[in-house]
């Protein structure tokens, strides 16, 4: 990650980000002020915090494979790769709240990672099943792991590089409800899944890119999104981008500055 570009999109993030008052779409509004504000806690959130900690001090060396945007290879204590892939507790807790207030059953999750935000994912509603992509055998060996230490039946977790085992998951779950990509950082990668997602899209639909302000090529493609003319609104949080599908509303976009926003 370049740290330097990162911080220098922050800067222009903060110039042209809104408050919740210039909101004019009613779903946009109450999904932020009800749900995404809201500070409302829920059982699991500490348990599954107990798993973060438990992964941030773990010293285990792990051989990752070099993939997607990351191509090289270096062997590196497990504690500091969640140290730099793992979703935030925010967002781990927004999307716990989005899931269990909407009830979505069917979750596809494009960058497993070491599995902590899959089980937010999967503890937030008792009827959801989550699918779950890792291209890396190491770090999806961990996530089985913390996925075993939840007892956990409603995750299934597939292994593979995403070109090659996103189009069968698609065929076998065709109306995914919540969709997290959090994979292959590169321009190419993020306009081809997002092509893959569309024919897959409804109304209802949550699609959610991670790290939209990650380089330069994730900037362009994010760019690209919200010009697409099936994507009717649009939010960024800077780390995170929220497209939405439902016919009938007028093309909105939206850049929300908020106390979990951060570089």
């Amino acid at each position: 990650m370049n740290f330097l570009f990162r911080a220098q999109a922050f800067i222009r993030f903060l110039f042209k980000s809104k408050g919740l008052h210039r909101v004019h779409s009613p779903f946009v509004f109450r999904m932020y002020e009800d749900l995404i504000r809201s500070n409302d806690r829920f059982y699991a959130f500490e348990e599954l915090e107990e798993i973060r900690a438990q992964l941030l001090s773990d010293q285990r060396i792990i051989e990752r494979v070099g993939i997607g945007a990351q191509k090289k290879s270096v062997p590196l204590p497990l504690g500091e790769i969640a140290r730099r892939t793992l979703a935030t507790k925010n967002w781990c807790e927004i999307y716990f709240k989005l899931v269990a207030h909407f009830k979505l059953e069917t979750i596809l999750e494009i960058g497993t990672g070491v599995g902590l935000c899959t089980l937010y994912l999967a503890e937030a509603h008792p009827g959801a099943r989550v699918v779950t992509l890792e291209g890396d055998p190491a770090i999806a060996a961990v996530a089985r792991e913390n996925f075993e230490k939840r007892k956990h039946q409603n995750i299934e977790l597939v292994e593979g590089l995403f070109d090659e085992t996103l189009p069968d998951v698609l065929k076998k779950n065709p109306s995914p409800q919540f969709i997290i990509v959090d994979g292959n950082h590169t321009y190419e990668a993020t306009m081809r899944y997002f092509e893959w997602l569309l024919p897959h899209v409804n109304d209802d639909t949550f699609l959610i890119f991670d790290d939209i302000h990650w380089s330069a090529d994730m900037e362009r493609a994010w760019k690209e999104i919200k010009q697409h003319p099936d994507v009717r609104q649009t939010i960024d949080f800077f780390r995170v981008g929220m497209v939405f599908f439902r016919k009938g509303q007028v093309k909105q976009h939206f850049i929300l500055r908020s106390s979990f926003t951060g570089i």
